[in-house]
């Protein structure tokens, strides 16, 4: 229905009553634009609300990048904000380094089948990680040439 809705192009669009998804989503869909700044922070935005829910099924079976946010991108490379998502993509992969899609979660199965103590989920660890460079991405700023620094 909001699709529907959006088609229109004076329907104003209610940012604070949607998800960073379902936003970027209709913006997408509807063939409507977001500045390079706002739809920075929306990415901050969900960065910050995948590490505070901490949803385990936000990461499919051994992956590594959290599946909202993979969507969010998306949309937003629909959207021709490729300066935005390379940017974006550049940070998560450093703030994930050394940590491989089969070596996080292998040793998560091993550890589950030899039924050691203390394991945590990969999930968990990702979300630490992430935390700790979530400083670093608050403080990138978007340069009148639209490049993020």
């Amino acid at each position: 229905m909001i699709r529907r809705l959006c088609e229109d192009k004076s329907y104003a669009v209610d940012r604070d009553k949607l998800t960073p998804y379902e936003y970027i989503w209709v913006l997408s869909t509807t063939g409507r634009d977001i500045t390079t700044e706002r739809a920075w922070s929306i990415l901050v935005e969900a960065t910050k609300d995948v590490c505070q829910v901490k949803d385990a099924d936000d990461y499919g079976q051994g992956d590594t990048f959290s599946i909202k946010i993979n969507k969010i991108l998306y949309h937003l490379d629909k959207m021709d904000k490729s300066v935005i998502t390379t940017s974006y993509r550049n940070w998560y992969q450093s703030a994930i380094e050394n940590i491989t899609n089969s070596q996080i979660w292998d040793w998560y199965r091993i550890a589950k089948q030899l039924r050691l103590d203390g394991i945590r989920h990969p999930y968990d660890i990702l979300v630490d990680k992430l935390s700790m460079h979530l400083p670093e991405l608050e403080m990138f700023t978007i340069r009148k040439n639209y490049s993020i620094q």
